[in-house]
């Protein structure tokens, strides 16, 4: 950890006490980061996003509000069990099952923020609005963020995300990871 690390979170500390201390948080672990690495680099991920990046949609707006209401419904989910039962969302599922419970979640989104692909159900389809889009396809930042507990409050997690690009290097969208930092299970979501 540097000294301006170390300065501002024994400010934070001073100024506002123990609960900023969770937001200041060593890297991901090199395991987490290579994890996240590989899929951004997957042909699979790419050929998703491409696809999903030159799909005309309808205003994106419009499809979240449907993605919520299918899952406000809790029964039958024509537009969210499309995305969810592609082969790319079925080998997320694989992927995480064979992590020995590190991983929590993977997420693939479009260069519009769409969910492109995940191994598990969301609560929205839009996550342009979110800091784990906006700071990789828009800034083309690493963007670790600390969770903390998991909502069964047993294991740390930390969310990472990292652009993807072409072959060309232009950003065409960006994967999200939730990773178990300690006291994971393994098969937990």
């Amino acid at each position: 950890m540097n000294l301006r690390v170390v300065v501002l979170s024994g400010l934070c500390l001073a100024l506002f006490g123990g609960a900023v201390a969770l937001k200041i948080r060593a890297q991901p672990p090199r395991q987490a980061l290579k994890t996240l690495h590989d899929l951004t680099r997957r042909s699979d991920v790419l050929a998703a996003i491409i696809v999903a990046n030159d799909v005309k949609r309808v205003d994106l707006a419009t499809l979240d509000q449907r993605w919520r209401a299918e899952a406000a419904a809790n029964g039958v989910r024509p537009f969210a069990d499309r995305l969810m039962s592609s082969p790319l969302s079925r080998q997320l599922v694989l992927d995480r099952l064979g992590s020995q419970g590190r991983v929590r979640q993977i997420m693939i989104m479009d260069a519009h923020g769409a969910l492109v692909a995940a191994d598990a159900a969301t609560h929205d389809y839009d996550q342009s609005d979110e800091p784990k889009w906006q700071r990789t396809i828009g800034a083309g930042e690493l963007a670790p963020v600390h969770e903390g507990r998991d909502h069964q409050g047993i294991a740390e997690v930390d969310q990472i995300s990292q652009t993807v690009v072409d072959g060309n290097g232009k950003p065409v969208g960006a994967v999200t990871l939730r990773w178990c930092r300690s006291g994971c299970q393994t098969g937990t979501p």
